[in-house]
């Protein structure tokens, strides 16, 4: 039962009457104001419920944007969220690899750096064993140019020593002598051949081409300059014909 039907019974209800009863004017007074009152009260309840369904309405219109950007964003999120796992994980993925890739160019890196230097302390060895042998054909030229120098020096003393004596000059060989008469022109004689000459070459053991009586030559030594090779250690014959050069002198 609602408002509606109380207020109708309340205008149509007729009460029979009794003795000792209410008074029937002050019984009807007190439903005319409960009819008034229900009334009024039916009149607000009808205004606010319409108030409030507006507002209903209103805050309906006004919520329901909000409640789809809610849901939009709430999509958003839920996106950003997934693609911010898929980032995080693409991340981790690409570290790793960078991580393993980095790894594996320091490692080549190492070897690398690692052949190099076998390949430098080789190389260093090698031409230390080249240095080395070098000296050592240079110390067997030196020696043998110092043995052919010792031979012209042998030479030469040898030639000295066979050279005449100066004569000595006393006081009675230097007294006046006697002109000798003069004798009879001889003949004239055919010139004799000249002697050949003889000449050393104190550049090498033995005699060479004629040279002037009174005369002898000295040695005169080029610049040493040693051919060395790696695969040939020995002296030829060449070596010690072809190294030095000699040009004549006056004794």
């Amino acid at each position: 039962m609602n408002s509606t039907d109380i207020l109708q019974i309340l205008i149509q209800a007729e009460f029979g009457q009794k003795l000792r009863g209410y008074d029937p004017l002050e019984v009807d007074e007190v439903l005319d104001q409960a009819v008034n009152e229900i009334q009024r009260l039916s009149a607000a309840l009808k205004n606010a419920t319409d108030r409030a369904e507006s507002a209903e309405s209103i805050l309906e219109e006004q919520i329901a944007p909000a409640r789809r950007d809610r849901q939009e964003a709430e999509e958003v999120l839920l996106g950003a969220k997934e693609e911010a796992l898929q980032l995080v994980s693409d991340a981790q993925n690409d570290a790793e690899r960078l991580r393993v890739a980095t790894e594996d160019e320091i490692r080549d890196a190492i070897d690398k750096g690692r052949q190099r230097m076998d390949s430098e302390i080789s190389k260093s060895e090698q031409d230390r064993r080249k240095i080395l042998d070098d000296i050592e054909i240079l110390e067997r030229h030196i020696e043998a140019h110092r043995l052919r120098l010792q031979v012209a020096l042998n030479d030469l003393s040898s030639l000295v020593g066979s050279l005449p004596a100066r004569p000595e000059y006393s006081a009675s060989n230097l007294e006046p002598q006697p002109e000798p008469e003069p004798e009879p022109e001889p003949e004239p004689e055919p010139e004799p051949e000249p002697e050949p000459e003889a000449t050393y070459n104190l550049c090498g053991i033995g005699r060479t081409a004629a040279r002037p009586a009174g005369t002898w030559e000295a040695p005169i030594v080029a610049p040493f300059t040693p051919m060395v090779d790696q695969g040939d250690t020995s002296l030829s014959a060449s070596d010690s014909a072809n190294t030095y050069d000699c040009a004549p002198g006056t004794l």
